[in-house]
């Protein structure tokens, strides 16, 4: 049990991504096997709080990327409103799987309070898959589904890259626009 443990992510030239880990436990530790976890950690931007449990391992000290690892997640909630333009609690949860080089996670979003700028406050749900380097931090939206009213929005495509690049795809059937707008 190591509660109250923080990490910082060092980034050149700019202060330390900084997460606190209220409740971090990690069980079965023993070399050449998978160790168990569960944790609670405060996400910095946006803020929020996710709680996690799964396993990884056996460790591969001569490729961490290869290291496998596999999980749950839940997001009790998250402050938008500190990404400019943006306002809203988001929350969801899903699994994840893979290795630290691709992990692949799928899972569910709900906004029920969301708006960019000075759109009015509309309900978000989406489903969606993804997969992310945990060696990069890049990020492949392999799919997405959005609904908000009557309408369906899917998107595809990717946030990589040093500085981040985004290059999503969006499609939209049938939509209503006052959905849209």
């Amino acid at each position: 049990c190591v509660d109250g443990t923080v990490l910082d992510f060092l980034r050149h030239g700019d202060s330390p991504i900084r997460f606190n880990f209220p409740a971090l436990q990690i069980h079965d530790l023993e070399a050449g096997r998978p160790m168990n976890f569960s944790l609670q950690v405060m996400t910095p931007g946006p803020e929020g709080t996710v709680r996690a449990g799964g396993a990884i391992g056996p460790i591969r000290t001569n490729s961490y990327g290869t290291t496998p690892l596999s999980g749950t997640y839940e997001l009790e909630s998250a402050d938008l409103s500190r990404l400019q333009g943006l306002a809203g609690h988001a929350q969801g949860g899903g699994r994840f799987t893979g290795t630290f080089s691709r992990i692949e996670a799928d899972g569910t979003a709900a906004i029920p309070d969301f708006s960019a700028g000075d759109a009015h406050t509309v309900r978000l749900d989406s489903q969606y898959k993804v997969a992310v380097s945990g060696l990069s931090g890049d990020v492949q939206i392999e799919s997405a589904q959005v609904r908000t009213g009557r309408s369906v929005i899917t998107a595809s495509g990717t946030v990589a890259g040093s500085p981040r690049r985004v290059a999503v795809a969006f499609a939209a059937q049938g939509a209503e626009v006052q959905d849209l707008l």
